[in-house]
């Protein structure tokens, strides 16, 4: 599951950049990844994954750290825990 958000932040921050994958290839490039966009398209679509090396180039192509581009927004939980929501009455 995480590796699959990862993928789609992918995607999701090359669209907010507006780039096309073809730019960003060419920015993978510059920053040490030479990579076909063949490739970057199958990481978007969850049908390969990237090593250490490349996950660090694609996050400096995209202008985010590593730790930015691996966070991972979980569901946000509901307001209060309906097992834990006891009523509390004033003492007298």
């Amino acid at each position: 599951p995480y590796t699959t958000l990862f993928r789609s932040a992918v995607a999701r921050l090359r669209r907010k950049l507006n780039l096309t994958q073809v730019e960003l290839r060419l920015r993978c490039g510059a920053a040490g990844w030479p990579v076909a966009r063949s490739v970057l398209a199958k990481v978007e679509n969850q049908s390969r994954s990237v090593s250490d090396r490349e996950l660090v180039a694609l996050a400096s192509a995209l202008r985010v750290n590593v730790a930015r581009l691996l966070s991972v927004r979980l569901p946000r939980k509901r307001a209060g825990n309906p097992i834990r929501s006891v009523t509390r009455h004033a003492r007298p």
